[in-house]
Formats: C-alpha cells, sequence, structure tokens
C-alpha cells in the first residue's frame, strides 16, 4: 500500500483568529496538528497554552437536564456559533423553570410513597373492625403492630399462650408466620416487649391514622389518585417548558459538542502575547484546497515545509493577506 505524501505547515496570525482557523481548517480531523513548541524556540517568548476546556462540562450539563426530564437531545439542521456565557445562561434559565416544579414533585412522590406504604401496611390487619386510633390510644394498655414468623410463634403457642399479661391476635397467615397484634398491660410492657423480641417479632409502626383498618386503606388509596392526578399535572407542565425550549437546547447542545473538539485543538499552539502558532500536518494533495480556506480568514500565514525528509526549517510558499512584522510579533 502506497504512502500519500504529507506537508509539515505552520500557520500563526492573531490569537482572536485561532478559534476561526481551527473550526476552518482543523475540525475535520484531516489536519493533524502537532505540539507547536516543538518548531518553535522557548528564547523567542513561546508557550504552550494551558487554558480549561469549558464546553465538555456544558456538554454534560446539557444531558443531565435533558435526562431530568426524561427527553433526548437530536441533531438540528441549523450549525451556529455559542459562547460559554451564553450556554450556561441558557441551562440556568431552563433550570430555574424546572426547579419548583421538580421541588413540588419530589414533595408528591414522597407523599405518594407513605400513602402507599400506609395501604400496604393496614392491609395486613383489615380483620381488626375497629378504630385504630381507639385501639393505639388506650391509657393502659400497650399494643404492638407486627409479623410473628412461624417459628416464633409456635415458641410462644408453646410458652406464652396461657399468660395473662399477653394476647396475640393474628391477623394475617402467610407460609413464613402471622400478621398481627399483641396487647399487653403498660406496666408489663418492657418485659413482653422483651419476650416478643427473642421470639423474632417484627415490630411494625403504622402510620397514624382514624377508622377501620379497610376505612384507612381506601383513605390511602384516595390519596394516592388525588397526588396522581397532581404529579400529571407537573409533567403536562414539565412537559411544556421542553417544547418551548427544545430548540434552543438542541441549537447549543450541537453546538457546545463541536467547541469542545474545537477548543481540545488549542492545547496544539504556541502563543506570545497576542500571537499565536500551529504546526501539523496535511495530505500534499490537500495544499491548495487548505490554502484557500486560510485565505477567507484575514491576517494569517502559512509556510509549508515541502518534504517531510527535509530539515526542520520552514520555507515560506505564501502569505495569507497581510504579513506580521517583527513589531507585531
Amino acid at each position: 500500500m502506497a504512502v500519500k505524501k504529507r506537508k509539515l505547515v505552520q500557520i500563526s496570525g492573531p490569537m482572536l483568529q485561532l478559534d476561526s482557523f481551527l473550526q476552518a481548517c482543523c475540525a475535520d480531523g484531516r489536519f493533524e496538528p502537532e505540539q507547536a513548541m516543538r518548531y518553535m524556540s522557548v528564547s523567542l517568548g513561546y508557550a504552550t497554552l494551558s487554558e480549561e476546556n469549558p464546553y465538555p462540562a456544558i456538554v454534560q450539563h446539557l444531558e443531565d437536564l435533558a435526562g431530568q426530564i426524561g427527553q433526548s437531545l437530536t441533531p438540528v439542521v441549523k450549525n451556529e456559533e455559542i459562547t460559554a456565557d451564553e450556554a450556561n445562561h441558557l441551562i440556568d434559565e431552563v433550570s430555574a423553570q424546572l426547579h419548583s416544579l421538580y421541588t413540588v414533585r419530589q414533595e408528591l412522590l414522597e407523599q405518594r410513597k407513605m400513602c402507599v406504604e400506609g395501604a400496604e401496611r393496614y392491609s395486613h390487619f383489615k380483620v381488626l373492625n375497629v378504630n385504630i386510633e381507639d385501639v393505639t390510644n388506650c391509657e393502659y394498655v400497650a399494643v404492638r403492630f407486627g409479623f410473628l414468623p412461624l417459628v416464633g410463634y409456635e415458641k410462644f403457642m408453646a410458652q406464652y399462650a396461657n399468660d395473662p399479661y399477653i394476647l396475640f391476635m393474628p391477623c394475617e397467615e402467610s407460609a413464613e408466620g402471622y400478621w398481627g397484634v399483641y396487647f399487653t398491660p403498660k406496666q408489663k410492657q418492657r418485659e413482653v416487649d422483651g419476650i416478643f423480641s427473642m421470639l423474632y417479632f417484627e415490630r411494625m409502626i403504622v402510620p397514624g391514622a382514624a377508622g377501620t383498618p379497610e376505612e384507612i386503606i381506601r383513605n390511602f388509596e384516595s390519596n394516592v389518585q388525588i397526588l396522581d392526578q397532581q404529579l400529571d399535572e407537573i409533567s403536562a407542565q414539565v412537559s411544556a417548558i421542553w417544547q418551548e425550549q427544545k430548540e434552543p437546547i438542541c441549537r447549543a447542545y450541537q453546538a457546545a459538542q463541536k467547541q469542545a473538539e474545537v477548543f481540545a485543538l488549542r492545547r496544539f499552539a504556541a502563543c506570545k502575547g497576542k500571537i499565536f502558532v500551529y504546526v501539523g500536518w496535511i495530505p500534499a494533495a490537500d495544499e491548495k484546497q487548505f490554502t484557500e480556506r486560510l485565505e477567507a480568514i484575514p491576517n494569517l500565514r502559512v509556510v509549508v515545509k515541502e518534504s517531510e525528509k527535509e530539515s526542520s526549517h520552514f520555507s515560506i510558499i505564501s502569505a495569507i493577506k497581510k504579513r506580521f512584522s517583527d513589531r507585531s510579533a
């Protein structure tokens, strides 16, 4: 396979034109940059650019923003540049619109979770046809709701079933054991709690509520329906914000992706004051096309090394627009 001939190119110009040069001539990947300082003398006062690329963080923030909304970022036909400040302003603006909605949504979700868990807990005690508030507020009797494993239940029946100070009422049976309630005088509470702990009783704190378990469950389920409606309203408002901001967000995302790549190329440049120098390889066959792209950017000059076997000395073959005087360098 024949090796394609390449040429080494040096471009110099005002720092203000560095990004324009990178976008026009380097972003397509055909230009292979070298560290410019390898070809420059430190004594001339040049140094490698050392900067933090602001665009990857912007790309990530936009992806996070779309992810929170549950949407994807799609390419847009119109391609445009965007500054880091403009992108961050857009992110802050949309985030502020969503923040209050997300705060309310989180509160609603927490309330919904409590209702679902409350209904699930009381479902084990449906056979209790009494007002739970009356039971839990007994003045002289301690009441404990929970689950007694089968091994603990068998031990209870063998040793404590006839204890006058303990009443265990099974409410729901499963293969693993019994959901139920035990009662004991409050003066015996600590002792009986110790016994049931030894029996592996898993105490469950039931949410405070009034009515029978059946009535409480219905109230929880009704609250869940109301909360679901409110959550749907929040989702509709979020969707409306996305529809309004989708195009600018996608434009900003596409621009930030491109500018992150372009900005990353700046690290190959050498700079001195307001002047940059850039060095890299181009296919020899692309020289004309490459120099034509440079002609569209004012105040640049290009120097091309004719062959990879030549010395590191550059010979000027063309000057683009105007040359820099020694004074400007």
